[in-house]
């Protein structure tokens, strides 16, 4: 019996599609994903390396996608037309035009979720930041409205972050745009 609310198609093994050549022989049910979360299509072989020889999906395939995919696989000796079923009616993938029924009742559904995402807040001092911006900026060349246009801030904010003045805190997020754009390390870090 495959519980489908266990199984995260990411972490099972994979290869490029481009090398899909070095596919064992073996059976179960494959996934090709592009890049880390598009499940484009679902399908199952007892013989997968043999299937990716001249499968007819290749055709559909847009260059990117083949660049950007991978074939992840379940192996599995089990009976493969009920799980296959059930993974494609859990997902719902593009390419999968037609949802073949589910015939087993040995193949357990997950049930709807809602995600629910919790944000951790860290906040840091680094006494003198401001000063150290401050001094990298003025041995920039650049004007500071080409400098703001390019870490996509105001000039208020810019001369609240030298004077250390801000309502709430830098986020890390700018901080890393101020050293890209000024090409300097401000030694700001989170080693908790």
């Amino acid at each position: 019996m495959i519980n489908l609310s266990i199984v995260n198609p990411l972490e099972l093994p994979s290869v490029p599609l481009l090398d899909r050549k070095k596919l064992h022989r073996w059976g179960g049910v494959y996934f090709v994903i592009r890049g880390e979360k598009d499940i484009l299509y679902i399908g199952q072989s007892p013989l997968i390396k043999n299937r990716w020889n001249q499968h007819h999906l290749l055709r559909k395939l847009s260059e990117d996608d083949k660049q950007q995919s991978r074939i992840y696989w379940l192996a599995t000796d089990e009976d493969l037309e009920p799980i296959e079923a059930a993974f494609i009616h859990h997902f719902r993938p593009p390419l999968n035009r037609y949802y073949p029924p589910i015939h087993s009742a040995e193949v357990v559904t997950p049930p709807k979720t809602l995600q629910v995402k919790r944000v951790v807040e860290v906040v840091h001092d680094f006494p003198e930041l401001g000063k150290r911006i401050k001094a990298a900026r003025e041995r920039d060349d650049r004007p500071l409205s080409q400098i703001c246009r390019d870490c996509g801030i105001s000039r208020s904010y810019w001369y609240q972050l030298e004077s250390e003045d801000l309502r709430s805190p830098a986020t890390e997020e700018m901080i890393r745009k101020i050293e890209q754009a000024l090409g300097i390390n401000l030694e700001v870090s989170f080693n908790d």
